[in-house]
């Protein structure tokens, strides 16, 4: 999915005037927090215990060289190993044995039954905190009662110990996040969880990206142009982005499915299967080979959207029924093709499903629910806990005037977290109002904020390319 294009980009307005100034604070370290140790985790995700680590070092402390100059059992070489390496956690006591993690936990009163990320999971053959022979690292706590964890040491085969080690790598797993429970997918029992001694427990500032404006055009091709600062009606001239192949526009759909910030391509095929294309370098034209991912069944693909509703940075699958049954797919691993079971998750009452739109009004990360009406009117749901098939009471949050109903978006455009609404004009004119406080129908004076050309509305979307 490229086209070929020049890399270079002009802005559409004239930026003499513009400086922008990096802020380097040096010299002020931050505690590590969960977070920082999944991603250390994750970068790790396939490495062997004889591999050149993510941070340029040979191996994960003696992963390669302890069993008598060979691989080790190297579990927790490689949770010690990452904890020791995010800065300011503390790793006394801990050594190449899996039960070292238990008694670290004894010694800084830090075990757990409830999971939070970067925690060190250990893992019995039954269940006993004496016999602990696995540690994992988590890297996901998600909404519906598991957690996943980057398992050192993981998937080595049979044979004697430096052999098995020796071919084992780092491997993701999800499980049930229940101690005491068996894990199929582990071959153990979940025991406890072990916080780090010296993690921050503050969450990192929340960051936002500010989404572009794409065309897709009659052929499938896309026209995209960059958000450079679009309530000021400054857009990055425009440039074709890749393609999809003819397709109407309802089955194009927009959505972060991996949480790395930059919004992939699903299509709805005829059949009810989703082809995904994951976004390489979308504003250069560069995204990965399509994919199956999926499917729905017989859905029209005007029912489908893609949102985050549970703030994992990851867009979820919603099916709106005409009769106002909200279905949802919890995303586990999209792009891989790996959607958990579809549940219900509420609902709005009859309505036209082109009404109904996801969109976070509240920077707080989950999508909330918005009614559009003929008349131009917003009613919204804010998002309590959706998978759980929680919203708050339905208000309304203001309004646009009339006019199509395909021509009301969302998005954030200044990347604030909470998503404007614009309206696209036949003629392709766009008009924003900046989000206040939209939940309590608060929004700034409507503005003219640049424009796509003459336009079937439904044609175009607002993603955030990265």
């Amino acid at each position: 999915m490229k086209l070929s294009r020049a890399i270079i980009r002009v802005a559409t307005t004239l930026l003499s005037a513009a400086v922008l100034s990096p802020l380097l604070l040096a010299g002020q370290a931050q505690a590590a927090t969960g977070a920082d140790i999944a991603n250390l985790a994750n970068a790790n995700e396939g490495k062997m215990a004889c591999s050149t680590n993510s941070l340029g070092g040979r191996y994960f402390y003696t992963s390669c060289t302890g069993f008598s100059g060979r691989p080790e059992y190297w579990c927790a070489d490689f949770a010690k190993w990452v904890w020791a390496n995010v800065g300011g956690i503390s790793v006394n006591g801990l050594d190449p044995g899996a039960r070292s993690f238990y008694r670290y936990g004894v010694a800084n009163s830090s075990l757990s039954d409830t999971p939070r990320v970067g925690d060190a999971a250990v893992f019995s053959p039954n269940n006993s905190a004496s016999n602990i022979q696995h540690v994992a690292i988590v890297v996901a706590v998600n909404s519906n009662g598991t957690v996943r964890v980057q398992n050192g040491n993981w998937d080595g085969g049979s044979g004697d110990q430096p052999t098995t080690s020796g071919r084992s790598r780092v491997v993701p797993t999800t499980i049930n996040a229940t101690t005491g429970t068996y894990s199929a997918s582990e071959g153990y029992y979940l025991v406890k969880y072990v916080r780090p001694a010296g993690v921050s427990d503050a969450p990192p500032p929340p960051q936002f990206g500010k989404a572009d404006v794409v065309r897709l055009e009659a052929g499938g091709s896309l026209t995209g142009w960059q958000n450079f600062d679009a309530l000021g009606g400054s857009w990055f001239a425009p440039e074709g982005i890749g393609g999809v192949g003819p397709v109407e526009a309802s089955r194009v759909k927009y959505g972060d499915l991996d949480g790395d910030g930059k919004e992939d391509i699903v299509r709805v095929n005829a059949d009810g299967s989703l082809t995904g294309w994951k976004n390489g370098n979308a504003l250069t034209g560069s995204w990965h080979a399509p994919a199956g991912i999926g499917g729905v069944g017989d859905a029209d693909p005007a029912q489908l959207r893609l949102a985050d509703l549970n703030g994992d940075k990851r867009a979820d699958l919603v099916k709106i029924g005409t009769d106002g049954s909200l279905t949802a797919w919890l995303n586990n691993n999209a792009l891989a093709g790996s959607w958990y079971a579809p549940v219900a998750i509420g609902s709005t009452g009859p309505v036209n499903p082109a009404q109904l739109r996801f969109a976070d009004l509240n920077a707080d990360r989950k999508a909330d629910l918005i009614k559009v009406h003929a008349d131009g009117t917003l009613v919204a749901w804010q998002n309590s806990d959706a998978f759980a098939g929680s919203w708050y009471a339905p208000s309304t949050i203001g309004g646009v005037g009339a006019g199509p109903i395909s021509g009301v978006k969302f998005a954030d455009l200044n990347a604030d977290g909470k998503a404007e609404v614009i309206r696209v004009s036949g003629d392709g004119s766009l008009t924003a109002w900046q989000n206040n406080n939209a939940l309590a129908g608060s929004w700034h004076a409507p503005s003219s904020i640049g424009g796509v050309g003459t336009v079937d509305p439904e044609r175009v979307e607002f993603p955030d390319l990265g």
